[in-house]
């Protein structure tokens, strides 16, 4: 049976180590939550069992080990209870069972008082190779009690269970193994109260123990078991610097204690009794520096991340792209805040729900796509406009008592439970702009398993709302693009039917004199192929296609001012007067005076004033020289002289285009503008090569 008593020693001292570990650890850092307190006065009375278990187990005398004995059961009663309590408060039931609470904790002192009397433990003795407690006459229903409260917590916690969030199902199964590996191991070390050997798992009862809250241990840091964030790396951070500078002060006061006892007869004790008072004055400001300079070397990014939030929310403004924009919010907050997923959500009007129009994350989840805007979940956030965390609904859930007016409340908050669910939300926030809630962020449960803190929910909360400003410009960017497109295409369709009119407008001319029928339509399609050729010679400027439509208007109704002009002189077969050709020259003038009314196209007016004004200023009506003449009236003019050339008349028949050729070439410089002339003849070039 020696296994028995040096498993149980070893046990004992590793489940000391790791709870006073833990216990610590959790002290120094976290206290301050409900959950925390409650973990570190379970931690506490795991560690009074040890140390009261191993001082059992080595006590030389009768009297000793009765004390010790006593002492183990009532840190194992309270350990029953404290565990009933800290699972409560971890799935959020501290509150509906405070009674409850109460009771136990009543029957746990009454059991208390009861170790001090024989009723209980009367007396120890030689057990399986170890000193060990002797049962009294109540002692089953101290078994049952213990038995029961961590029982009866799970029951609860089993119940709760569909309520939690991801988050706090996995610390609920962590909690549960290490709960039944505990369970297991106190209900075996009962059995050797009775002398009862049990092969195998006997003597390795309280490792049971020690192993429960190893996994304790493991589910704190890799799951946030008691919600106290970076409580790893922190308390890390801090020990260590607190250790060096303790360590380093104890040894100073060491060293100079011997020194000065050694060399100057000084009492012994004189520098610990001056070391104890600088340690009480400050001790408290070194403990506050330390905590400083612990979340200064751990929390830079922390620090960074919130900047990064502050700028996005800034740097969103200048996206117009919504889709780009919405992507990129998504991006970022899966990116910083590390969740399982991101989606947002926008009022659609037509469909009068909010639909989802981005979406990160959220793998093997099959989330909403959109919501009704009258249901309970967007009532909710409309009439609260802050935060909303899955957490927090199922509290206020389980806070609710089922009295007949809050029924309807209980069922809002299930309705909205189940909608938040359904979205994979740990945390819900609202975009708010001019009142009105134009939709919502979903953030999943973060991948460190922490829970959102204060900060995480202000700083979200700027970005959702600057991000709703951004949606809002975006969307007013993109309306005008609408708009301006849809002015552009209404304008294109009007400036296509405008020209089809002026088309037909100019064979209304040509019908006037059949000499000059197709003469528009000829000058205008040989006024665009200059046009072609002089993009080639004149590369710096920016033949637009605004310069197209203007050219083709004005080429089409260059001569719409000889509706003006007689018949007889239209027609004359023989020599103008000079009269008639004063007449005739008036077509310019009367052909601008005819147009004037039509305000759309008052830009062509100076076109067709102009398309028979000469380069060296000796053309009318103006006298207009060199580059004061509109280029499109230069290049009509050109056009315009070719084609009459080349074209039968009352007086005289066609030129020959050969001869045409040579008179615009001779004209170039005094009729015509050269460069214009060079591209004609790159294009009667081209006619003849094809």
């Amino acid at each position: 049976m020696y296994y028995y008593k040096i498993n149980y020693v070893i046990g004992a001292f590793v489940t000391l180590g790791v709870t006073l570990l833990l216990g610590s650890l959790i002290f120094i850092r976290g206290r301050g939550g409900k959950i925390v307190k409650s973990y570190f006065l379970l931690m506490l009375s795991i560690a009074a069992f040890s140390f009261s278990i191993s001082m059992l187990l080595v006590a030389k005398s009768a009297q000793a080990s009765l004390y010790w004995a006593r002492f183990s059961h009532i840190a194992l009663c309270f350990l029953a209870v404290f565990y009933f309590h800290f699972v409560i408060k971890l799935i959020g039931l501290g509150d509906k069972q405070k009674i409850l609470t109460g009771i136990i904790y009543g029957i746990a002192g009454t059991f208390s008082a009861l170790f001090l009397t024989p009723y209980l433990i009367p007396s120890t003795s030689l057990k399986l190779g170890m000193n060990w407690s002797d049962a009294g006459r109540f002692y089953p229903l101290f078994i049952t009690f213990f038995l029961l409260c961590p029982i009866y917590a799970h029951y609860l916690s089993y119940r709760a269970y569909k309520n939690l969030t991801d988050l706090g199902k996995r610390q609920l199964r962590y909690i549960t193994v290490a709960g039944l590996a505990g369970l297991l191991g106190g209900s075996v070390m009962f059995f050797t109260v009775y002398g009862i050997d049990i092969p195998v798992i006997g003597p390795l009862a309280f490792y049971l123990v020690a192993a429960a809250n190893l996994f304790v241990a493991v589910a704190t840091y890799t799951v946030q078991l008691m919600g106290v964030e970076f409580i790893k790396r922190r308390t890390l951070i801090f020990s260590l610097f607190y250790g060096a500078i303790v360590g380093t002060f104890v040894a100073v006061v060491f060293i100079g204690q011997k020194i000065l006892s050694a060399h100057f007869n000084i009492n012994q004790w004189v520098l610990p009794v001056i070391a104890l008072f600088v340690i009480t004055i400050f001790i408290r400001p070194l403990e506050s520096w330390l905590a400083v300079l612990t979340d200064r070397v751990l929390y830079q990014r922390r620090y960074d991340y919130m900047g990064t939030l502050k700028n996005i929310a800034k740097g969103m403004s200048l996206i117009t792209d919504t889709e780009k924009l919405m992507k990129l919010m998504v991006r970022f907050v899966s990116k910083e805040v590390r969740v399982v997923g991101c989606s947002v959500y926008i009022f659609d009007k037509k469909a009068n729900s909010y639909v989802r129009e981005a979406n990160r994350g959220f793998r093997n989840i099959e989330t909403m796509e959109r919501i009704d805007s009258d249901s309970s979940f967007v009532e909710w956030l409309n009439e609260k406009r802050e935060p909303l965390s899955y957490e927090s609904i199922l509290s206020w859930i389980q806070g609710e008592k089922m009295f007949p007016q809050q029924l309807m409340l209980k069922r809002t908050l299930e309705q909205i439970r189940v909608t938040m669910h359904k979205l994979g939300a740990a945390l819900c926030i609202p975009s708010f702009l001019r009142g009105e809630m134009i939709g919502f962020l979903v953030l999943g449960a973060k991948l460190s398993g922490a829970r959102y803190t204060t900060d995480d929910m202000s700083l979200l909360s700027t970005l959702s709302n600057n991000a709703a400003i951004a949606l809002e410009n975006a969307r007013m960017y993109e309306e005008l693009k609408q708009r301006i497109a849809k002015l552009d295409q209404l304008y294109k369709e009007e400036h296509s039917l405008f020209i089809d009119a002026a088309s037909a407008f100019s064979y209304a001319i040509d019908a006037k004199d059949n000499y000059t029928h197709g003469h528009a339509l000829k000058v205008s399609e040989l006024s665009v192929a200059i046009t072609d050729q002089l993009k080639t010679l004149l590369p710096y400027i920016n033949f637009e296609e605004k310069f197209y439509d203007r050219l083709k208007i004005a080429s089409l109704l260059h001569d719409v001012g000889k509706i003006g002009v007689p018949d007889n002189i239209l027609t004359k077969k023989g020599k103008l007067t000079k009269k008639e050709v004063e007449a005739l020259q008036k077509h310019t003038e009367i052909g601008e005076a005819i147009l004037h009314p039509i305000k759309e196209i008052e830009e062509v007016f100076e076109l067709i004033r102009y398309h028979h004004e000469h380069f060296d200023g000796t053309g009318y009506p103006d006298g207009l020289k060199g580059n004061d003449i509109p280029m499109i009236s230069r290049i009509i003019g050109v056009a315009n002289a070719y084609d009459t050339m080349t074209s039968d008349r009352p007086h005289r028949k066609a030129m020959q285009q050969s001869d045409a050729t040579e008179e615009i070439k001779n004209g170039s410089g005094k009729q015509f503008d050269p460069v214009i002339v060079e591209a004609f003849l790159n294009v009667l070039d081209k006619k003849v090569t094809t």
